[in-house]
């Protein structure tokens, strides 16, 4: 594999944590949430939800669950993210 495959499929991925963590952010702001009172109710630091929100950080599927469930997040908004996550792998192959 050479460098500019390996750099598209860090770019991609790179967009694809911004995107989630743009959706993210938009229902939290939504709900009239603060960063804080999401994260308690998805069990997490604060910290690392202000990283998912900026796209600094790739979290695990579980970790990913626990906000979306948190939200209540729609059928609609966990197809959108799993679209992003689709689109995101198909860019980069």
């Amino acid at each position: 594999m050479d460098v500019s495959r390996n750099d598209a499929r860090a770019l991609a991925r790179c967009k694809y944590l911004q995107r989630v963590g743009e959706i993210i952010r938009r229902e939290r702001h939504a709900q009239g949430l603060s960063q804080e009172r999401l994260a308690d109710m998805a069990d997490m630091p604060a910290a690392v939800l202000s990283k998912m929100e900026h796209g600094r950080v790739a979290v695990a599927f579980q970790r990913m669950m626990d906000v979306l469930w948190a939200l209540d997040a729609s059928e609609k908004i966990c197809l959108e993210i799993f679209r992003m996550d689709a689109e995101s792998r198909r860019a980069a192959a």
